[in-house]
């Protein structure tokens, strides 16, 4: 019988390391916030003219979102600062959510949408939420929570109708990128 190699022995691990290079986040919103992103999308599309097939989906415009964060934050990152936005943000999006009558809650969809992000995209954002309650023990924020705070002020942007301006900055973004 061949012995296998110390190389060989470990390929496996190494294998199945590599297939958790992505973290399920889960992003909670109103189902019809959902489809008003893929209609963004539909619409950023058509004004551009490109092809439906290469169409990206709102998981991956999520995931452009957070990495436009992610970009953000690395030049503009003031702690005291951001615990406090991140907390304002978090509010007015709570009071926005807040139903009047039990009427209301039954009228509102709620959805989630679960995607799988780079593990290293999510561990940045671990890190960046550790170190705001390192200086804050009363701050706390789950990446769930934070990456769903940016879809929902996407959203209101959205809602306010500001589509063309998003459309240019996603197209921008889209081709720094590649």
């Amino acid at each position: 019988m061949k012995r296998k190699s110390f190389i060989h022995a470990f390929s496996g691990f190494f294998e199945g390391n590599r297939k958790k290079n992505s973290t399920p986040v889960r992003i909670k919103a109103r189902e019809i916030d959902f489809q008003r992103a893929e209609i963004f999308l539909d619409d950023m599309y058509s004004l551009t003219g490109e092809d439906p097939d290469n169409l990206i989906s709102v998981a991956s415009l999520v995931q452009m979102l957070y990495e436009d964060f992610l970009l953000q934050i690395r030049s503009h990152y003031q702690t005291e600062e951001m615990i406090k936005r991140l907390l304002e943000k978090r509010s007015v999006h709570h009071r926005h959510l807040t139903v009047e009558s039990e009427e209301d809650w039954i009228d509102m969809k709620w959805s989630a949408l679960e995607i799988d992000m780079k593990r290293q995209l999510a561990l940045r954002g671990e890190v960046f939420l550790q170190d705001l309650r390192l200086a804050d023990s009363k701050f706390k924020m789950t990446l769930h929570e934070l990456i769903s705070i940016l879809f929902w002020d996407f959203i209101i942007e959205v809602r306010k109708g500001n589509q063309r301006n998003l459309i240019k900055l996603l197209l921008s973004r889209m081709r720094d990128w590649d």
